[in-house]
């Protein structure tokens, strides 16, 4: 039989100072929410990331970034999405990479970078799906 988890007893100091968040926070909040949903109504923002080695030549780069962001569309057309607006491409946010190895161990990459994509979607059919993610290969 499961127990239930006893009300944590508040102790001296633990409330001193401003809170948090006030419920004028949480009102401001949900209105800006609010005009969100009413101005984008099922429109969602999805973001990635694709890496290209840096320094590179223009011509390089386009290669780079049109073919990653074909395959991105392309998973999120798979997952139901349907592409609502350009895809914006920031390479003023460009960080360098990280080659990740296990769970935790990573290294950066010197030769490459990280540039984030974004674009808005929308989900035609919103019902729950069971979606496989390709592995990176090493």
């Amino acid at each position: 039989m499961a127990e239930l988890v006893r009300e944590r007893e508040i102790a001296p100091g633990d409330n001193d100072g401003l809170p948090v968040t006030t419920a004028a926070d949480v009102d401001r909040i949900n209105r800006a929410l609010a005009a969100w949903r009413n101005r984008f109504g099922s429109l969602r923002l999805h973001k990635a990331f694709f890496r290209c080695e840096w320094p590179c030549s223009r011509r390089h780069y386009e290669t780079v970034r049109y073919a990653a962001t074909a395959r991105w569309v392309a998973d999120q057309e798979k997952r139901g999405f349907v592409l609502r607006s350009k895809v914006h491409v920031n390479t003023k946010r460009r960080q360098p990479a990280h080659g990740y190895s296990g769970d935790f161990a990573s290294g950066v990459l010197l030769d490459q970078v990280e540039i984030p994509i974004r674009a808005f979607f929308e989900k035609l059919d919103p019902k729950p799906m069971r979606i496989e993610i390709a592995l990176a290969p090493n």
